[in-house]
């Protein structure tokens, strides 16, 4: 059962199709973890400077910050282990 090599490379460039866009899922899911993890991140300073005794304003300041440093440190170290 010989096949052509053109039904060959046609085959092969429809698998790589369904690979990129299965590797596109895959990344969009890990942007999602890293960006649930900076939201657990600013709801748990929100609430430790809350319990601390501070006012509203400076315990979201606080959330935001832990928001911020850990999505981008979830995010920087996506980028660095998705490199050859």
């Amino acid at each position: 059962m010989a096949t052509s090599l053109t039904q060959l490379q046609a085959d092969n460039r429809a698998l790589s199709e369904k690979l990129d866009r299965a590797n596109a899922k895959i990344t969009h899911l890990k942007v999602a973890v890293c960006l649930m993890t900076g939201v657990i991140a600013f709801f748990t300073g929100y609430l430790v400077v809350r319990h601390l005794g501070a006012d509203a304003l400076a315990a979201l300041g606080a959330g935001g910050l832990c928001f911020a440093t850990i999505t981008g440190l979830s995010l920087t170290v996506l980028a660095h282990l998705k490199q050859p």
